[in-house]
């Protein structure tokens, strides 16, 4: 599931029990959810030039390239930089190189059944690289999909603990010097990379607002992926449902049922969802139109608030501007903008708390979300028969960090959630981490990235 939680704004702490009117009876009845998009836009204090966004975040080529020895007509020349640095390494960062775009972070999801998604041109090229200079560890792993009799097909090329091969300045100059890479399934094949990428550079005006494209904080947010249902049951007492079912790339037969509060004011809409848990109401504004049978609405987001949780936005402030090139930020918000369409008062088959029907018939383990998280984040996996499960959570170096899983279970959709914290019950710091689930037909591993 790659949706951002309805949990937007805290505007004001409300008992769940408040008597909320309306005065817009256009807006009662249901509003499924067609479409969702997000921007991300900063507001520096000072003037400055930095290195082009669309650059560095891997949307269009940079300067230069990066070549591979043998292969004449392929070069690296799209780039993704995400800085990683923590209080035990502030130099940590992850670098992504392509002869694509640069979209998919999160577990080489170009594929699609046998198909490639998206608009990528093959032979795809892609090398990830991690680096924690402070504890003296790098790791670079290359893929090239290409097709072969009419079928896709993907050879792995690595590298572990090597040294000085790869270097990020502090304007985001990538230089690759002899990084060699060796293939998985045959030790005397190899590829030498070198070369180096630069950018063009942009003037960021003092106090004016920035705009930001970066796939791994807009691509998947939005009050639902295009594959989700979400509807809004609109009561004319103020009170209404938000009804909410995953797509098919996860579970298509999870549903989950929420109470909510709802008003308006002039041009905007609010939505109150209670926290049982906590005993609060976040309210969610947003401004809205009505034309016809399609509510359009946009809602601003502290980005950093929301990211940062319970801890100071300042680490949030200190990561995009590592990562983007920018100092002396100020503010980092993002702007939802979706699109409902009114129907008919029916939604077949939604049952509350998440009514899970029929068994899986695969094992699977899906990408945490959120990722990056700070500080919960989910771990979904399925089972198709009751078998012992391990899911273990790893550190960079491959170390134990936690035991996150250890236990008999019955075959089902199955969910656990990772606070950020180690056997210990101590609070790790922020950086890569790895999670992998073992059976004893099945195992498969992970990367997803703790933000703070």
């Amino acid at each position: 599931m790659k949706r951002f939680y309805l949990s937007f704004i805290l505007l004001s702490v409300l008992t769940f029990s408040q008597n909320i009117t309306n005065n817009d009876e256009n807006l009662l009845g249901d509003w499924n959810h067609k479409s969702s998009d997000a921007g991300l836009w900063l507001i520096s204090s000072t003037i400055q030039n930095i290195p082009d966004p669309n650059q560095t975040q891997g949307l269009e080529p940079s300067n230069g390239s990066i070549a591979i020895n043998g292969i004449s007509d392929v070069e690296l020349n799209y780039m993704h930089y995400l800085s990683l640095g923590s209080y035990y390494d502030e130099d940590a960062f992850q670098l992504f190189l392509g002869n694509n775009p640069i979209i998919d972070l999160e577990g080489y999801d170009y594929f699609q059944g046998d198909s490639l998604s998206g608009n990528v041109n093959l032979p795809y090229y892609m090398l990830e690289y991690s680096s924690s200079p402070n504890f003296d560890y790098q790791e670079a792993n290359m893929v090239i999909i290409d097709t072969l009799g009419g079928e896709l097909i993907e050879k792995w090329y690595m590298a572990n603990n090597f040294g000085g091969y790869i270097s990020v300045d502090s304007n985001l100059i990538v230089e690759v010097n002899n990084l060699i890479l060796i293939s998985e399934e045959d030790s005397s094949l190899s590829y030498t990379l070198s070369g180096m990428l630069s950018h063009n550079t942009i003037s960021v005006e003092a106090g004016e607002k920035f705009e930001v494209f970066s796939p791994i904080f807009t691509e998947d947010f939005g009050l639902a992926d295009e594959d989700d249902f979400l509807q809004w049951k609109l009561y004319f007492d103020g009170t209404g449902h938000e009804i909410y079912a995953e797509g098919d790339d996860y579970y298509p037969t999870l549903n989950d049922t929420s109470e909510i509060q709802w008003y308006n004011n002039n041009d905007s809409l609010y939505i109150i969802n209670y926290d049982e848990e906590e005993e609060v109401s976040d309210t969610i504004g947003f401004a809205y139109s009505l034309f016809n049978d399609t509510l359009n609405i946009n809602a601003t987001i502290n980005f950093c608030d929301e990211m940062m949780d319970d801890y100071y936005p300042d680490y949030c402030y200190e990561m995009m501007g590592s990562m983007l090139g920018i100092g002396d930020i100020e503010e980092v918000n993002m702007e939802i903008d979706a699109v409902m369409i009114f129907q008919d008062s029916t939604f077949a088959g939604t049952e509350s708390n998440f009514d899970l029907i029929g068994v899986p018939t695969s094992y699977a383990l899906y990408q945490n979300y959120p990722n990056p998280f700070n500080p919960v984040t989910a771990l979904n996996y399925d089972l198709p028969k009751d078998d012992l499960v391990n899911i273990t959570i790893y550190d960079m170096l491959g170390n134990v960090v936690n035991n996150l899983v250890n236990s008999n279970q019955t075959s089902g959709y199955k969910s656990v959630q990772w606070n950020a914290m180690n056997n210990q019950g101590q609070p790790v710091s922020a950086g890569v981490y790895f999670y992998s689930i073992e059976t004893k037909d099945f195992r498969q591993t992970k990367r997803m990235i703790l933000l703070k």
